[in-house]
């Protein structure tokens, strides 16, 4: 039962059932768009007749092409429950007649679907360095079937999940860093427990920015705006070796220091 994961919309499978962010306060009209989302952070729709679970950007078809389901009937989601084997049962109901909202409620009735998977999968980190201040995070998860990984460093923002099983990090801060990372199968179960990994950068901090000032002449702009970052991201402190480095800087890398000196004084208001 079911298909594999696929980017939203893509193939046309979940094409026109975007993923629904609104808020709790709005709950019962998501029942109206045939959208639930259960415990895990999944997103069950129901899309020209067909089941789909999705978790941005990722979504997968509950059923396997032509077979039998309850879903086809023109119901509507409206709660989405998972126990814990992983089977999750969803609470639906026929469309009412008109478009009010003040029609009476359907008799609703659940429908399982079983878990494909007995348990959501298991992530492994492995954190080689290749510089100073670069290092590379190689992600794992055994078991069958496809995965994907998301990851954040140092308590930032996840990644959006992706196939990719490895991510670098250049003109990192010295000092401790931390990566998290979950897999997800394509169940679209997510690892409840990321990994986690601890490494070092131990280089020179007056140094490390000295080398990134001097990038900021460097032939490639990529380097250059990847070097602007990292002297923001460390804020005031730089600010005495980029004014220090000012006078004696091409024009071409004086616009540079002034646009990371900038950037910094407008982040410290």
């Amino acid at each position: 039962m079911g298909g594999r994961a696929a980017p939203a919309g893509a193939g046309g499978s979940c094409a026109g059932a975007g993923v629904d962010r609104r808020p709790a306060r709005v709950r019962h009209r998501q029942a109206r768009l045939g959208r639930a989302r259960d415990d895990a952070g999944r997103v069950w729709l129901i899309s020209r007749g067909e089941l789909h679970k999705a978790r941005d950007p990722l979504c997968a078809a509950a059923f396997a092409p032509g077979e039998s389901h309850p879903f086809t009937d023109g119901r509507l989601l409206h709660e989405a429950l998972v126990d814990a084997r992983g089977n999750t049962f969803l609470l639906a109901a026929q469309a009412p007649a008109s478009s009010g909202f003040d029609d009476p409620a359907p008799p609703y009735e659940y429908a399982i679907i079983p878990a494909r998977h007995p348990a959501p999968p298991d992530t492994a980190i492995a954190v080689t360095a290749i510089g100073d201040d670069s290092f590379r995070a190689q992600f794992s998860s055994a078991g069958e079937g496809e995965r994907w990984f998301t990851w954040r460093l140092d308590g930032g923002a996840w990644t959006p999940p992706a196939r990719e099983t490895h991510a670098r990090f250049d003109s990192l801060a010295a000092g401790e860093h931390t990566i998290e990372a979950a897999a997800l199968d394509d169940d679209l179960q997510i690892d409840p427990a990321p990994a986690t990994a601890t490494f070092t950068a131990t280089l020179d901090p007056g140094r490390q920015v000295r080398a990134w000032i001097a990038r900021l002449n460097d032939p490639d702009f990529a380097q250059r705006e990847t070097a602007v970052a990292a002297l923001v991201s460390r804020g005031a402190a730089v600010l005495p070796e980029l004014k220090a480095a000012r006078p004696a800087a091409s024009d071409d890398a004086r616009w540079w220091i002034e646009a990371a000196i900038q950037q910094i004084d407008a982040r410290a208001h």
